[in-house]
């Protein structure tokens, strides 16, 4: 799944912005930013993000989602090193997509919203994994955000940082010790 992620979304998002906004490729990822600031300000993003979503979870929310994969990183299916294999995938292949194809299209906030949706989060069943979903659209927002004034390499950079502090979260609160 994160190889279809990486390459298939990515594929679309490119073929998007070629086809309909005549950029190629390569232009996605050119910025006026110096690319130690397009890092910087997307690690930091990242790390601030993930510590908003772990207090968030640390209370509650998102109870459902963060035991379901709890359960599956008791299981030992998953180490640190596939963690950020798939953090990279999704940073990636999620961005290109929706930051660079379809942000200019739907604008930040429908995007956002489109993005948690996709992955559940605002499910009105469970009213805790839907606050934590509202948590979650601020937080693509800003990733939004961070694509139009920063650069998509920023975008890129915080998503995967976001995803890896979060998957070591998840590693430690299932009592699991994240192997390399």
């Amino acid at each position: 799944m994160s190889w279809a992620t990486l390459f298939g979304f990515s594929f679309i998002g490119m073929a998007i912005n070629f086809v309909f906004l005549d950029k190629r490729p390569l232009d996605l990822f050119l910025s006026d930013k110096e690319l130690y600031l397009e890092f910087t300000c997307g690690i930091g993003f990242g790390i601030l993000a993930a510590i908003v979503a772990i207090i968030a979870v640390k209370n509650g929310l998102a109870k459902q989602l963060s035991s379901h994969l709890g359960d599956l990183f008791e299981e030992g299916s998953v180490s640190m090193i596939d963690a950020i294999f798939f953090s990279l995938c999704a940073g990636i292949g999620e961005e290109i997509l929706f930051r660079a194809g379809i942000q200019p299209f739907l604008g930040i906030i429908v995007t956002s919203v489109l993005f948690v949706a996709i992955h559940g989060y605002l499910n009105v069943r469970h009213m805790n994994v839907f606050a934590y979903g509202l948590i979650m659209v601020g937080i693509s927002i800003g990733l939004g955000s961070l694509f139009d004034q920063v650069g998509l390499i920023s975008a890129i950079a915080a998503h995967t940082v976001f995803d890896i502090v979060m998957f070591y979260f998840l590693l430690k609160k299932g009592g699991v010790q994240p192997q390399a």
